[in-house]
Order: C-alpha cells, then sequence, then structure tokens
C-alpha cells in the first residue's frame, strides 16, 4: 500500500484503511478503529455503516473504499448506460491510479487542498474524485448527489469540485453564489453545452473532460471558462488518433497503453480535437449527416438573438431524427416541459408546439439542419448521473 493510500480525510476527518477494512461486503463491521478528528485525537469507531452515516458519508463512498482497500485485484464499475444497457466492468487500481495522477498534475493539487464531492460513487466520475483524494492527499469533503452543490458543506470553501453539466446549470439558473467552490471539472458527458445565462460572470475556471468509464475517466481536457476555444486536447502522455468513421480512439496509462475505441465522432484542429456528437445520434436527411449536438449548441446560442426561440425553449431540450417519408430522417427539437398535455394516449411521443416556426431558423443554419418542428414532452429519461437517455427519448418520437 503505497504512504498516501493508507487513510484518507473525509468531512474534516482523518480515517484509516482500517475504519473500511473492518467492514463486510454488506457493511457489517469486523472489528474497530479510530479515525482521528482535527484534535488528532482519535475517538472510537462504532462498527457498520452508522457512524460513517453519522459523520455524513454516502455508503457509496464507504463501499468504494472497502473495495480500495480489500485485497481484490480491480475495482467493478459500471458504464453509464446513456447509449445502451449498462455493462459491468473491472479497472485495475494502476489504471486508476494513472487517471488519478494526470488530473493532479494537470491541476496541480497539493496535500490538503480542500475539495468537494457532491458525484455518486457508484459512477467513474464520482469513484476518479476519491482515488485522487487518496493520491494527493486532498481534504475532501462528500456528500450524496445534489443538484445544487453551492449548498453543501455551507462553511467551507474549496479549491476544485466535479460536477456534472446539469448541476452547474441548475446553479446558473438558481442564481447561486458559487466561487466557493473553486475551479470546477465537468464531466458526465462530453456534451457541447454553453448555458445561456451569465457563463461569463463566474469568477473561477471551468474545463470539461472528455473520456469514459473504460479510460478511467478523462484523458483529454477543454477550457470552457474564461477564453475557451472548444478544443480538446489529449494529457500529457495520452495519444489519440481518428478512424476511417471520424471516431476518436484513445491511450495511455489509464488504458494499460492499449487503444479503446470510443463511438464520439471528433474533428481533429491543430493541436487537438472538437467533438462532433455521438455516431450513434447521427440523423441522416437525405443522405446528409447532421449530428444533433452540434444543432443543440446552435440553438442554444441562438435563442439569445431570436427572442420567439428563447420563449419555447423553456426547459431542457434535445433534436432527435424523426422518420420522414422523403428525407428518410428530419430533425425536430423535444423540450422537457412538466405541463405538456398528459391527455394524449401517448405523452411521450410528444406535444406539437404550434408556435415555433422553422422559418425562424433558416438565416442561421443549413436546410438539413432545422428541425422541422417542436415537440414537448413532460420528463426526459435520465441515467442516475443525469444525463439524457436519447435512444428512449428517439424511440418514443418516432
Amino acid at each position: 500500500m503505497a504512504e498516501t493510500e493508507k487513510g484518507i480525510r473525509l468531512n474534516g476527518r482523518y480515517y484509516p484503511a482500517e475504519a473500511f477494512n473492518s467492514l463486510d461486503a454488506r457493511g457489517r463491521g469486523r472489528g474497530r478503529s479510530n479515525p482521528s478528528g482535527d484534535d488528532g485525537k482519535g475517538e472510537r469507531l462504532a462498527d457498520g455503516l452508522s457512524t460513517f452515516q453519522a459523520d455524513g458519508i454516502p455508503d457509496a463512498v464507504v463501499e468504494f473504499l472497502r473495495q480500495w482497500w480489500s485485497p481484490r485485484t480491480y475495482i467493478t464499475a459500471h458504464t453509464s448506460g446513456s447509449t445502451g444497457r449498462p455493462r459491468v466492468i473491472r479497472l485495475s487500481r494502476t489504471r486508476m491510479r494513472a487517471s488519478a495522477q494526470l488530473t493532479a498534475n494537470f491541476f496541480q493539487f497539493t496535500p490538503g487542498m480542500p475539495s468537494l464531492l457532491a458525484l455518486d460513487a457508484r459512477h467513474i466520475a464520482g469513484k476518479m474524485m476519491l482515488v485522487r483524494a487518496l493520491i494527493s492527499q486532498l481534504d475532501l469533503w462528500v456528500a450524496p448527489p445534489n443538484s445544487r452543490p453551492d449548498l453543501l458543506h455551507p462553511q467551507q470553501t474549496f479549491a476544485f469540485c466535479p460536477l456534472v453539466p446539469t448541476q452547474l446549470m441548475r446553479m446558473l439558473d438558481a442564481g447561486a453564489d458559487i466561487e466557493r467552490l473553486g475551479t470546477i471539472l465537468l464531466g458526465a458527458a462530453p456534451i457541447v453545452w454553453e448555458h445561456p445565462n451569465h457563463l461569463g460572470s463566474l469568477k473561477q475556471e471551468v474545463y470539461q473532460g472528455f473520456g469514459m468509464t473504460e479510460t478511467c475517466s478523462h484523458m483529454a481536457m477543454r477550457r470552457i471558462h474564461p477564453m475557451g476555444d472548444g478544443i480538446y486536447r489529449g494529457l500529457p502522455g495520452v495519444r489519440w488518433r481518428v478512424d476511417q468513421d471520424g471516431c476518436l480512439h484513445l491511450r495511455g496509462a489509464a488504458t494499460a497503453h492499449r487503444w479503446v475505441h470510443s463511438n464520439d465522432r471528433v474533428e481533429p484542429i491543430a493541436d487537438g480535437f472538437r467533438w462532433l456528437g455521438r455516431a450513434d445520434w447521427v440523423i441522416n436527411v437525405g443522405g446528409i449527416k447532421v449530428h444533433p449536438e452540434r444543432v443543440e449548441e446552435r440553438l442554444s446560442t441562438l435563442r439569445r438573438q431570436i427572442p420567439e426561440l428563447d420563449g419555447l425553449l423553456t426547459g431542457d431540450f434535445v433534436v432527435v431524427g424523426q422518420t420522414d417519408p422523403y428525407k428518410g430522417q428530419v430533425p425536430v427539437c423535444v423540450v422537457e416541459d412538466p405541463t405538456a398535455n398528459y391527455a394524449l394516449q401517448n405523452p411521450n411521443a410528444g406535444e406539437i408546439d404550434a408556435r415555433y416556426s422553422p422559418d425562424w431558423l433558416k438565416a442561421h443554419l443549413k436546410p438539413e439542419e432545422m428541425p422541422r418542428k417542436l415537440l414537448r414532452i413532460p420528463q426526459f429519461p435520465r441515467t442516475s448521473l443525469g444525463k439524457i437517455m436519447r435512444r428512449q427519448i428517439l424511440t418514443s418520437t418516432t
């Protein structure tokens, strides 16, 4: 066991590895161990999960650390399920340490740096933040996943905080003061998102990582704020290439130096690449390929210029392909709206918003890119990470 991994600091207290070794797979204690408080004197730890729960430490965090310090040679993780059925994969500690070190080097972590984890430790983003805390000896504050991380541990100021994009959007929508969260790293999905409300008012740096469960989280990074250029650049030691279908392949220590194929189409630019979208979601409009994620990005920008459009995009929205007898497929915009008509025979098929006109977009989008109509459905299907499950929306609206 590495010296830095003999324990972890959580919510202001230091827990030695033995605190987690003493738990069995069901979270029941097999012995006693002593976490130390800020005074360094330590106090007795009761058996089982109850003591961790009393300290505000989520069960998923405890379970991951129990696995990390177990004799097992691998850590289990699940793919997100946003593009298909979730899969269970095994990740070696060596690969996870290599990934954590990449992040530590990029953000220049130092021992004792206060950081916040408001992500689910059942998923790779949360797991990797715990590994980063271990190898860099971070002062980590944890809580169950929350859409408003700015409300967590209000007495603390942080230097670093990983989030999913929906968490940042919720805080910006609420006008929250998020400066105390420190540098923000967005993950969970390589989306092309630009929030229309006051992103420029943020006082901290915001980055977005590109990666997946199979690569132990991100292997490339792009700056979003300030002065972001939209280009992902591989972290030191990471190699990448693009295949004949335009899909990205990645290789580095976090993949055991093996090429990992992604289903993400990218455009190589200078020393990096621009993300175009998932190959799964390409809309074939009369033989012309349209990336819905790029159309969504344009709509996010255009809503500032077209008041009528802004008045209709009242919630989260996605662009999906709908079957068309002449073009094969055409793009349609689907908006999440809790007030949508539940009286429909199939409410998930969408309620057509007659106020929308494609003519608004003629001067701004290519003909094949313009959503032909706008649909409203009560609720988007999402994964536990908050990622929109496009496949289900695509199935229900076609």
